[in-house]
Parts: structure tokens; C-alpha cells; sequence
């Protein structure tokens, strides 16, 4: 081949990129940044260990019929109900035709390929605050106040669920 035909195809290949990478449209996405909220928690044994502590001392206390032992016992059972209301799950859904995304490192992504409520669950194993909340390269889609429960500020809890609206505007 000579040379003015090696530089004619070249050119073209070189078009024939541009050209597709020009056309070439980039899948909508949300995107949600998060960081993990305050302190670490106790976790389930320190509770335990709590626990265990008040019962030992309202047994003690009871040994010696002190009416302190009654109220720690009241305490207790309070704190049991507390706890039993506050890990109870607070909302379910039926169902969801979109896939779960997994909330382990921020930024967490989710593709746009329909309308509906995109759910986000958060399995760092803490409770997070959502930093910001990004629809990339929207296009026809925007997102759905409505039906949005993740909203930045707000805190999810340790495997906690929390949805994304998206409605497509050229419907």
C-alpha cells in the first residue's frame, strides 16, 4: 500500500471513531454519596452486655427488698420495648422490579432504565447520612419527590431501605 492510501484509511478509521463515540449515548445513572453517621454503635452484644448488667443489679437489689429493684426492673422492660419498636422494620414493599443497590462505599450507583422507585439499602453495617443525591446524564428522566424517601440529610440505619423516585418526562 502506498503512502497516501495508508493516511486515506487512517483517517477514516480515525472518523469512524469520532463519529461513534459522538453517537454513543451514556446510560442515565443516579448516583448517591454518603458518609457514616457519628459515633460507632454499641452493637448488638454491648447491648446484651447492658442488659445482663441491669438484671444482675435488680436481682441484688431485689435480694435486698429495695424499691430501687422495682424501678430498675420497670427500666428494663422499658428499655426492652424501646429497643423492640426501634429495630422493628418500618416500612415493606410488595413488590420492586428494579434492582436493589447495595450501599457499601460512596459513592453508591444505580443505572436509569425506567421510571419507578429505585430502592438503596445500606449494608455498611452503621447508619449513614446521605451526602447528595445526582441523576447523571438524565436525559428524558428526572427524579420523583413523591415517591423519594433517600433525601440528602436524611439517616439510614444499618440494612435500612430508603427509594429514589424517577418519572420519564417524555411520557
Amino acid at each position: 500500500m502506498n503512502r497516501f492510501v495508508r493516511s486515506l484509511v487512517s483517517a477514516g478509521a480515525a472518523a469512524f471513531v469520532a463519529t461513534q463515540s459522538a453517537f454513543a449515548q451514556v446510560q442515565p445513572s443516579i448516583v448517591v454519596a454518603f458518609d457514616l453517621a457519628g459515633p460507632i454503635p454499641v452493637g448488638s452484644w454491648g447491648i446484651t452486655a447492658a442488659a445482663v448488667l441491669m438484671v444482675a443489679s435488680a436481682a441484688v437489689l431485689l435480694r435486698k427488698r429495695n424499691r430501687a429493684a422495682s424501678r430498675l426492673l420497670g427500666a428494663v422492660a422499658a428499655a426492652g420495648v424501646v429497643g423492640a419498636v426501634a429495630t422493628a422494620p418500618q416500612s415493606s414493599q410488595a413488590f420492586v422490579p428494579i434492582p436493589t443497590t447495595n450501599m457499601v462505599t460512596s459513592p453508591a450507583t444505580a443505572m436509569v432504565n425506567t421510571t419507578g422507585p429505585y430502592p438503596f439499602v445500606n449494608l455498611t453495617g452503621n447508619t449513614i447520612v446521605i451526602r447528595s443525591i445526582t441523576l447523571a446524564n438524565p436525559g428524558s428522566f428526572s427524579l420523583q419527590p413523591l415517591t423519594t424517601t433517600c433525601v440528602a440529610g436524611n439517616a439510614v440505619s444499618a440494612n435500612a431501605t430508603c427509594y429514589i423516585g424517577i418519572q420519564n418526562m417524555s411520557q
